[in-house]
């Protein structure tokens, strides 16, 4: 499923994983070591101090809180890849015309979540991809479905201002997800995202 709100493309060393909820973080480093298997480096735990009722109301001083956390950790200032909260990240699909220009199809995503987020067109903060034919049926001629994920761009404001805060560098924003431990087990564990991984050891 697509979840990214930016280009994570692949998990190269030098990646971060930020994992939060109400009570506290988990910052993760996270090393790809050979095509099948990643590696997961030090990481680091903290709660919540002050009266932060959410690591959202104030990025600021959330930043300076996980500063202070990767310096106590001595976690590398690798990339970031961040973990918005379920219920700020919608998802949806369209079908489009293939050969629109790029700014055209971005300009459909934009309408789309706008009118599912009720935003207007310049609040929200959207990425997409093409999805791959469906195995077996026929593909409508001129036109393919585009997976996209929205959230509202103050989220992705308040993203990179506690990333600056902490003096990391933001290069993915995507869903903070649920899942068990076993599915962390396998090859598979090379396409996952540093945040997905954070949030892992937080539950370990």
């Amino acid at each position: 499923m697509f979840l990214s709100l930016g280009k994570w493309r692949r998990q190269a060393p030098g990646s971060l994983g930020l994992s939060m909820d109400a009570q506290g973080f988990t910052l993760v480093a996270l090393c790809a070591v050979n095509p099948d298997k990643s590696q997961i480096l030090p990481f680091g735990q903290a709660d919540w101090t002050g009266p932060l009722a959410s690591p959202w109301q104030d990025p600021l001083a959330s930043g300076a809180a996980i500063h202070v956390c990767l310096k106590r950790a001595q976690l590398p200032r690798w990339r970031l890849a961040m973990g918005l909260p379920q219920d700020q990240v919608w998802q949806g699909a369209l079908q489009v015309e293939e050969a629109l220009p790029a700014r055209d199809i971005r300009d459909q995503v934009i309408w789309a979540a706008s009118q599912d987020l009720q935003l207007e067109w310049d609040a929200v903060v959207v990425d997409y991809q093409w999805e791959p034919p469906e195995a077996g049926s026929p593909a409508s001629k001129g036109s393919r479905r585009v997976s996209w994920a929205a959230c509202g761009k103050s989220w992705a404001l308040a993203a990179d201002q506690m990333s600056r805060a902490a003096g990391l560098s933001l290069q993915f924003l995507g869903v903070d997800p649920e899942f068990d431990s076993h599915e962390m087990e396998g090859p598979s564990l090379q396409y996952r995202s540093a945040c997905e991984l954070a949030k892992q050891v937080a539950r370990s």
